[in-house]
């Protein structure tokens, strides 16, 4: 080290230490600086905290200290770091410039000399050098800094801190004092931007071209003209990251060297630079206030990768055009939105100019930092790392990582950022009323008048086109359309109107956009891709995952029809149904009245029955128990009644309402099978298995029902049961010898208790009608009796038209033979015999023959030529049923081929015959 500058006179001003504020040095060397030899040193932290808990790895002290390090996103500027080294500026006699102006009407001061560098932790002496004592105290990051120059000293190239702000393109206003004539000189800029206490690295931009190196300014010559004039630097790119920093200027007439950065002088000849002045000052980067700026702003929901597991996502987002969603309408009210062609894009574009600046959130401050950011396209991408490339562009990087439905997204705004407007995870229940809660921004001292558009993808199908029936009407994924909101000056929290959850249980898509002006018809798919200028003016898009859930059984909302065939064949015979299922007003019944008095009002043109439930009802319960862990899959709601005739399948439309789909399937009567809201045995059922009902005997009908409530319910309970299988349940029929009625409306407005959850019942004594064959029922539960047009006009008579609460099923049931009332000894013309399953078999039949009277039986197997195969039975029995099985063997044990085989019964010389097939 070439020590002859080290012998340099100095005299310090010793400043007066009371308290960390910032203290106005005086320059002790003059009178006149531009007459004398100075030495400069810098003052920036080395060996002490620079920020809180982060030490200085800046070149100030003679003493070397240890390294910092160098974090490159770009190709370097500097070499290496070695152990930390000094600046020093040298101004022989009669040839200096520096940096600061002197006071008016003084002669020239603005540089002082030292022998060390000058900072401290705070203290009243330097922490290179005890014996010299610092000249002012600068406030800074909740530290205190002694130092050799603090902001506005009359020795201070800087009046007050510069503003930075990320990635912007900035310069530094300087002031400098040359004691000659016009000259030219190296000006170097070093910012530390990622706080870590030294001047070494560089970094990438979103975008991740351009590059922000903290040697901003390298080597940049400079004119100085005579005496004080203020000057700017040439422009460089601030650090992505927002946060505190130290920052050194300097001039000289001489080059700074590549290791300057952490070195300093200390490598080259003298070890100093020749001329000029070291200044380092603490500066902050910090957001801009958008209010002032222009930007551009796209969405962030998946388009071209999945969304869902599985589910590609067709969301307007990206610059370029991908494949188009779908569109699936349920509701008979016209879509909201115009059929999806190629996924456009969303984008809002602000310029500084504009007087109206809005957006989603608040961001932090005032000015409202952090509310808002820029970007060329939209941020997305599956399964990241934040600050990674966009699938819509590499060039722009993600934000922020949001974790969903097993996946990760990377995004320009998370729940709960400071630039989202939706502060926490959004959850909706199916088919209820739903709100979203959002927060907004406006910069303008008055209200502006802006416009609300949220989309939500109810059918996680990966689009916003679709829209779909719920039992209060319409759940379009267009949730809110072009409300307008009203935004006072400043932040707000706003809620929007309510809008209809989809009926799906899942996961789902958000987007939630505010504008200036209302959105067109296309903007579920082609977002403002349709614009003449393909942008809204102002505002904000964000997307988030949602989830939406079944709501809590017990606060359930719900419209339950019937399910029993109207204005479609109802039976084999080709007998119409006309149960009031539909709300179509279908074709009357009749009337039969075998016995009196009637039970129900003449008919007039069927109706239906309707029930309804409230989510804020007190009373919640249905047929049904549901599955054990889930009890609301005991209900589900409609728009109408589901039937058809010989579905394919689930899933099809009903007769009632072609937007309205059965959900299974029951096969009945034979060839016969009717799509329906609930079949035997299903989780939503009341009914476990089929219901065979004795002619003219009484019965009980076993069912299930759930009650939501902490309390025992009382509900009516009402059964129909067509027992002469007319299409109606108008009718008494009677058992003559029996001399009993049969009631079609086979139990009226019983009252029933429902224990809190499950309970098994039994219905009250149901007397059955004489006639063998096929029925259907209906067993209703309502909180209000049904009144005496119900078998006809269902729940249409009520005072509202629907009943309140509970839930009605209908069954295809049986009416066999039965021997009740038979006499011993009395003949009343009952002979049956019955081939009862399977028809045809391949393994053996049933067969069930009933006796009116003790006789002499035979039950006997031909095949269609009239020759005997097997004799199944022979023998005198009582009167009553009984039951043999064939198992398509003849009488020697060989199985018999397929075909048609004859089942003879005689009795009492009277013979019965039915077929029996085999099929292999």
């Amino acid at each position: 080290m070439n020590t002859v500058f080290r012998g340099f006179a100095c005299v310090a001003l010793v400043a007066a230490f009371a308290h960390p504020t910032a203290l106005l040095a005086k320059d002790v060397d003059g009178p006149d600086d531009c007459q004398r030899s100075t030495l400069d040193m810098g003052d920036a932290p080395e060996n002490m905290d620079a920020y809180p808990g982060i030490l200085g790895h800046f070149p100030t002290c003679l003493a070397p200290s240890a390294p910092g390090t160098q974090e490159l996103q770009c190709a370097p500027i500097s070499t290496p770091p070695g152990p930390t080294g000094f600046v020093r500026n040298f101004n022989p006699t009669a040839g200096g410039f520096w940096l600061g102006c002197p006071p008016t009407g003084v002669p020239p001061m603005g540089i002082d000399s030292e022998t060390d560098g000058k900072v401290s932790p705070g203290g009243p002496t330097s922490i290179c050098n005890p014996s010299l004592a610092v000249d002012c105290f600068e406030a800074a990051f909740s530290l205190s800094f002694g130092q050799d120059e603090c902001y506005g000293s009359d020795d201070a190239g800087l009046s007050a801190p510069p503003v930075f702000n990320p990635c912007a393109t900035t310069s530094v206003t300087f002031q400098t004092y040359n004691c000659w004539t016009t000259r030219v000189v190296y000006l170097n800029i070093l910012v530390d931007w990622n706080q870590d206490g030294d001047w070494n690295d560089n970094f990438l931009c979103p975008g991740g071209t351009a590059c922000a190196y903290e040697w901003a300014v390298k080597n940049a010559l400079i004119v100085l003209p005579p005496g004080c004039a203020t000057l700017t630097s040439p422009s460089f790119l601030v650090g992505p990251n927002v946060g505190d920093g130290w920052m050194r200027i300097t001039i000289s007439t001489a080059l700074a060297p590549d290791d300057f950065p952490w070195n300093g002088s200390a490598a080259i000849a003298g070890e100093s630079l020749r001329d000029g002045e070291t200044e380092d000052y603490p500066v902050s980067v910090v957001e801009p206030d958008p209010c002032q700026s222009d930007y551009e702003d796209f969405g962030d929901a998946p388009e071209e990768i999945d969304a869902y597991p599985g589910v590609i996502g067709h969301f307007p987002t990206c610059i370029f055009p991908s494949g188009p969603g779908t569109q699936e309408l349920q509701c008979t009210t016209p879509p909201l939105s115009t059929p999806p062609g190629l996924t456009g894009y969303v984008r809002h574009v602000r310029p500084a100019a504009d007087p109206i600046a809005i957006w989603l959130g608040c961001g932090t401050g005032a000015p409202p930092t952090l509310g808002i950011d820029s970007e060329i396209d939209g941020k997305l991408n599956l399964n990241p790392a934040p600050g990674t490339p966009s699938v819509c562009n590499s060039a722009v990087l993600t934000d922020c990582v949001e974790p969903a439905f097993g996946m990760t997204f990377g995004q320009d705004e998370c729940y709960g950022d400071l630039d989202a407007g939706v502060s926490g995870a959004v959850s909706f229940t199916t088919c209820t009323s739903s709100t979203l809660t959002y927060s907004a921004f406006n910069c303008s001292p008055t209200t502006v008048q802006a416009f609300v558009n949220v989309l939500v993808d109810w059918n996680r199908d990966g689009d916003w086109n679709d829209d779909f029936i719920c039992p209060q009407g319409c759940a379009y994924e267009w949730v809110v359309k072009n409300a307008t909101v009203v935004l006072t000056p400043g932040c707000q929290v706003l809620t929007t109107p309510s809008f209809l959850a989809g009926p799906f249980p899942g996961d789902g898509w958000m987007r939630i956009t505010l504008t200036l002006s209302p959105v067109p018809d296309d903007f579920p798919w082609a977002g403002s891709a349709g614009q003449a200028q393909g942008f809204f003016r102002g505002g904000e898009t964000e997307d988030y995952p949602v989830t939406i859930v079944e709501p809590d059984p017990c606060e359930i909302g719900y419209r339950d029809f019937g399910d029993a065939p109207e204005e479609i064949t109802a039976y084999p015979s080709g007998v119409a149904g006309h149960f009031p299922t539909c709300q179509f007003p279908g074709a009357p019944g009749t009337q039969e009245l075998d016995c009196n008095p009637p039970f129900s009002t003449p008919p007039g043109p069927t109706g239906y029955v309707e029930h309804r439930s409230l989510p804020t009802d007190a009373y919640h319960f249905w047929f049904g128990c549901g599955l054990p862990t889930s009890p609301l899959t005991g209900i589900d709601g409609e728009a109408d009644g589901k039937v058809n005739l010989n579905p394919p399948g689930p899933g099809t439309s009903s007769v009632c309402n072609a937007n309205v789909l059965v959900d299974c399937v029951e096969p009945a009567f034979g060839a016969m099978s009717f799509g329906q809201d609930e079949c035997y045995g299903d989780a939503d059922s009341g009914v476990p298995g089929p219901v065979t009902f004795g002619a003219c005997s009484t019965a009980t009908v076993r069912f299930q029902a759930y009650n939501c409530s902490n309390a025992d319910q009382q509900v009516y309970l009402n059964v129909l049961v067509d027992w002469n299988q007319d299409g109606d349940w108008n009718d008494n029929a009677f058992c003559l010898h029996l001399k009993t009625c049969a009631p079609e409306w086979a139990v009226k407005n019983v009252v029933v208790t429902l224990p809190p959850g499950c309970s098994t019942h039994l219905t009250p004594t149901i007397q059955v009608g004489p006639k063998v064959g096929h029925g259907w029922m209906r067993m209703t539960m309502s909180l209000d009796p049904a009144p005496d047009d119900f078998p006809w006009n269902g729940s249409v008579g009520t005072p509202t038209g629907v009943f309140h609460g509970g839930e009605t099923e209908d069954y295809p049931v049986e009416i066999e033979p039965s021997l009740v009332g038979v006499v011993p000894g009395e003949d009343f013309g009952g002979l049956w015999l019955s081939v009862v399953s399977p028809v045809p078999g391949a393994e053996g039949t049933t067969i069930r023959f009933g006796l009116p009277r003790e006789s002499e039986v035979s039950v006997s197997v031909y095949d269609v030529t009239g020759r005997l195969l097997r004799r199944l039975d022979r023998g005198r029995y009582p009167a009553g049923v009984r039951t043999l099985r064939w198992d398509f063997r003849d009488g020697r044990g060989r199985a018999v081929e397929t075909g048609i085989f004859i089942i003879k019964l005689e009795a009492n010389g009277t013979v019965i015959a039915k077929q029996a097939i085999r099929l292999r």
